[in-house]
């Protein structure tokens, strides 16, 4: 019996607890799609003073894993449609939340058990993370940048020290090259020097062989000038001519025909002499005895 008195007090202060008959707050619930640092016991403050707790603090699973908070507030405290159950950070430190009511009175009124529109603020830890991953991006990169950065200037140190050992190896050629060659730098040096004092002699430099010009260029006749344009002028007129086959070197240029008559003059010379030296006896005739040589019966001729 003392058994089931106990349980009967026990679920009946529960009863008494939730229903809010005999208590002087109001019950009301809220959503938030996340419930970190939130639970049962967790003060409900407005204006920074507390004016109620969570009751409790359930997973709704159907929802998306929603969290739905139940919290009871004074009874003189009037919460609407357009008040707000914020989600703040008491204590950033330990990650601990509470709720912090904003009051609008320009909605209904919600009864008892009403659901008050829910409004999550990231922490400052939240806040913090992910501001701070994009600069923990780039100084990666820039770690990154850096890195390669030494990876090219220690494969370049290569590169350099043989450049400079190279300029280092031409600056010795061409120092021992001066040495050597100092005696025939010094002949030039002295020519150059020489040189340039005959330009500018005032008697055999440069002014005097110019005024010989300009005395040369002003004895020439502008009439002689003018004959030697003349001459140019039928030396072209007489090129002109021969290239139309004007006159008679026009017609020994352009007509073939004397070439033709000359190769066939050639040839018959050619055969005349032939035929000289095979049949002399046709055109020379001389005998030592005073008879005639006659020749012979078979010859041919071609």
């Amino acid at each position: 019996m003392a058994g089931a008195a106990l349980l009967i007090a026990y679920f009946g202060v529960g009863f008494l607890q939730r229903r809010s008959c005999f208590s002087d707050k109001h019950l009301y619930s809220t959503v938030y799609p996340c419930g970190r640092g939130i639970n049962a016991s967790s003060p409900v403050l407005l204006s920074g003073v507390g004016v109620g707790y969570v009751r409790s603090v359930e997973v709704l699973p159907k929802q998306d894993y929603s969290v739905l908070v139940t919290f009871d507030v004074r009874k003189d405290i009037t919460l609407t449609q357009s008040s707000k159950a914020r989600l703040v950070d008491l204590s950033p430190l330990f990650d601990t939340k509470g709720i912090e009511l904003v009051l609008d009175a320009t909605g209904e009124p919600l009864e008892h058990g009403g659901r008050v529109p829910g409004e999550a603020i990231r922490s400052l830890q939240e806040t913090f993370s992910s501001e701070a991953t994009p600069i923990v991006q780039n100084a990666h990169e820039i770690s990154e940048h850096v890195r390669r950065l030494t990876a090219t200037l220690s494969e370049s140190r290569v590169c350099i020290q043989n450049t400079l050992e190279n300029m280092r190896a031409c600056t010795a050629q061409l120092h021992q090259m001066l040495s050597e060659n100092r005696a025939g730098i010094a002949v030039i040096h002295q020519n150059l020097v020489e040189t340039s004092a005959a330009l500018a002699d005032k008697k055999q430099g440069v002014g005097v062989v110019l005024a010989k010009l300009n005395q040369i260029a002003s004895a020439i006749d502008l009439q002689d000038i003018a004959h030697l344009q003349a001459s140019v002028q039928t030396l072209h007129t007489l090129l002109a001519q021969l290239e139309s086959g004007q006159g008679t070197l026009g017609h020994l240029m352009q007509d073939d025909t004397l070439h033709k008559h000359l190769c066939n003059t050639v040839a018959g010379v050619g055969h005349l002499l032939n035929d000289v030296r095979i049949h002399p006896w046709r055109y020379v005739h001389f005998s030592v005895f005073g008879t005639r040589h006659r020749p012979p019966k078979s010859v041919s001729t071609e």
